[in-house]
């Protein structure tokens, strides 16, 4: 299977990188993949994230050559691929000394759950610009990478009607869009750590909408909705401030956010934090006022500062 992958890749090395479409997909990197070092590098990770670019184009890499024929999407994989995943990736890396296995090996799990769905949207995107630039059918455009049984199987998926329709109505709907960010296919994490490490602070909600849905050399915004969001946004910050409340934390952040976008959310999740479901984050707000009355009764026993915290602990995160 590997020697396959290899004689592909040097039979079009000159050709399967050259497209000069404006819709060109993003290249692909392998990281560190087939490199495995003597003894695995430590990376740093979070309880939902992999915080080393390397580390995670490797982890790409991996998850491409184990892919099963016929998985299409995290849910369908089986746990032979998770093991086998998995116990790749750990021979790259290690984990940091306070971080477990088992957490680890979980963080590594959501990631992939992540990516899968992502890769074969561009997959299928690099192979119809290939085809059509070459005038070959998307089967024979198979990358170096996949084994040629998972690739034939991606393309029987692909012209299967229920897919078929399943896109069309996609493509309708992304037409439809009212908020559309500018970050691309990176992660709203790593967009504001990015804008943390360049200011050295974390950005406000208004600084970070800001920089998402404007137009990188432009500075236009990218929609009227997502204009009209971020005014919103300053215009709750202008009162609070003016009021004297306090907005410098996660709450605050969460409460703007929420309020600039009115009653009413996107099927059920609010713009800005994509994997909160409203409720979740109603339901937490709705329980200020109430936690608030609940820490000034208590006083100096809790303290205010111990209020906040466990306010904040309730809250879901907000750019992750």
């Amino acid at each position: 299977m590997a020697r396959q992958r290899k004689e592909r890749r040097n039979a079009r090395s000159d050709g399967d990188d050259q497209n000069t479409s404006a819709t060109r997909v993003r290249s692909h990197s392998e990281g560190e993949y087939g490199n495995p070092p003597a003894v695995p590098r430590p990376i740093q990770i979070t309880t939902t994230h992999i915080h080393d670019k390397t580390a995670t184009k490797t982890l790409l890499a991996i998850m491409r050559a184990n892919w099963p024929v016929g998985v299409f999407t995290f849910k369908q994989a089986p746990s032979t691929f998770w093991q086998s995943v998995i116990s790749m990736f750990r021979r790259y890396y290690s984990y940091p000394p306070h971080v477990s296995n088992d957490e680890g090996d979980a963080v590594i799990k959501i990631h992939v759950a992540r990516t899968m769905t992502q890769t074969l949207y561009e997959e299928r995107n690099r192979a119809t610009l290939r085809a059509e630039q070459n005038n070959t059918t998307i089967l024979e455009q198979c990358p170096t990478y996949f084994d040629e049984d998972v690739w034939r199987s991606f393309c029987l998926h692909w012209r299967k009607e229920s897919f078929l329709k399943k896109s069309a109505i996609n493509a309708e709907n992304r037409k439809r869009l009212q908020v559309v960010h500018t970050t691309g296919a990176k992660p709203f994490f790593k967009f504001k750590q990015e804008m943390t490490l360049k200011n050295e602070e974390p950005p406000t909600i208004v600084e970070f909408w800001d920089k998402s849905h404007r137009k990188k050399h432009t500075n236009e915004w990218a929609s009227e909705k997502a204009q009209l969001i971020g005014n919103k946004m300053r215009n709750i910050l202008a009162s609070q401030r003016a009021s004297g409340e306090s907005s410098d934390d996660q709450e605050s952040d969460i409460f703007q956010l929420v309020e600039a976008q009115g009653s009413s959310s996107n099927r059920g999740r609010y713009l800005g934090l994509p994997r909160v479901p409203a409720k979740e984050v109603d339901q937490t707000l709705a329980t200020r006022d109430q936690m608030a009355q609940t820490g000034r009764i208590i006083g100096n026993a809790a303290g205010p500062s111990n209020t906040n915290r466990n306010r904040r602990r309730n809250l879901p995160s907000l750019l992750d």
